[in-house]
């Protein structure tokens, strides 16, 4: 049985090569019979001979990355037929038999011009020329130190040393465990770590939250029960979160970026979706016990809002002749509710 070998490139295009008698190599090197524009091929990667019962033997040649069949890497000479599919580097070769049958040709209209066809699937991920070769390391100090230096000015011990450091140690096996996740996620998919470039994701996430939270700490203690904060922060906390998650698909995954860029809307408007309708349900419970939401912060007495005594005695005023109103209506304060 005659063979042909398929070679699908890359980014896109195909070519055929019809097996004879005679043994033949692929590879990146000129001196193959077949000759690969792959950087992830070796310079000679498989080797494809014919045996003495007529069957075709293809052999990996101690290549770097490995040659793939279903998924499993080939360790030793293996019998190929026609229908399988390898995987050399990012080049992808077909066995076909010569003698297959074909479909009819299609029926040409003047003046027609057929559109170019996009790969499928792109050769690298989309963050990768911007983050696969970028160094993690400064990235995870700087958002250790921010941690740290955040610990550190919110504590009220006298010796915060040890606190300190547990609390870099912990930031850093949390990012290190974070990236290490998609990068082996990435290897799983695309068959490139960039570990380096998970890490400076997880790292610059890192100092955005804590932003965020120090904001938050000083719209609270400035403007003390005010409501519109904690909707601007839900809000900008999905949309941060579905944004991190975006990069790190961007980087582990082949999707393209205007399906990034959907996907990530999609997951930021359904988290609000869910939150607006949890808020929706969800039932206040009356207590007698008051609930303070605040932050303390070193300003001067005189640069904090507050409320003088005077505004204070109206504000209690106000709530005896709401409670006697409901007093003389014949209805009972909620259970625990005290007027005087």
């Amino acid at each position: 049985m005659e063979i042909v070998l398929e070679i699908e490139r890359p980014g896109g295009g195909k070519s055929w090569h019809l097996l004879g008698s005679e043994p033949i190599t692929v590879g990146r090197g000129l001196r193959n019979s077949v000759i690969l524009d792959d950087p992830y091929a070796d310079e000679r990667h498989v080797r494809v001979a014919r045996g003495p019962d007529d069957t075709w033997y293809l052999e990996d040649v101690g290549s770097t990355n490995g040659t793939w069949l279903d998924a499993r890497r080939l360790a030793e000479p293996v019998a190929v037929r026609p229908g399988q599919v390898l995987t050399v580097g990012r080049t992808t070769l077909r066995i076909r038999d010569r003698d297959e049958p074909v479909g009819a040709a299609l029926v040409d209209k003047p003046q027609q011009v057929a559109a170019p066809v996009a790969p499928s699937v792109p050769t690298e991920p989309v963050l990768a020329p911007t983050l696969g070769a970028r160094r993690g390391g400064p990235f995870a100090a700087a958002a250790i130190a921010a941690i740290a230096l955040v610990s550190w000015s919110t504590s009220a011990e006298q010796t915060v040393g040890s606190g300190l450091f547990m609390t870099a140690s912990g930031a850093w096996l949390f990012l290190a465990v974070w990236a290490g996740i998609w990068a082996i996620l990435g290897r799983i998919i695309v068959q490139r770590f960039h570990y380096q470039g998970h890490l400076v994701i997880a790292s610059v996430a890192t100092l955005v939250a804590l932003g965020l939270a120090t904001m938050g700490d000083w719209v609270t203690f400035l403007f003390p029960g005010s409501s519109i904060w904690g909707v601007v922060s839900t809000v900008g906390s999905i949309a941060f979160v579905a944004a991190t998650v975006t990069a790190h698909l961007g980087l582990a995954t082949h999707i393209r970026r205007e399906r990034l860029v959907r996907t990530a809307a999609s997951m930021a408007l359904t988290g609000i979706t869910l939150v607006g309708v949890s808020a929706l349900l969800d039932e206040e419970q009356f207590s007698d016990v008051p609930s303070v939401v605040s932050s303390l912060k070193p300003l001067r007495p005189g640069l904090v809002p507050a409320m003088s005594v005077a505004d204070f005695g109206e504000a209690i005023a106000g709530l005896r002749e709401e409670a006697d109103e409901l007093a003389t209506k014949g209805e009972r304060p909620p259970t625990g509710m005290s007027i005087d």
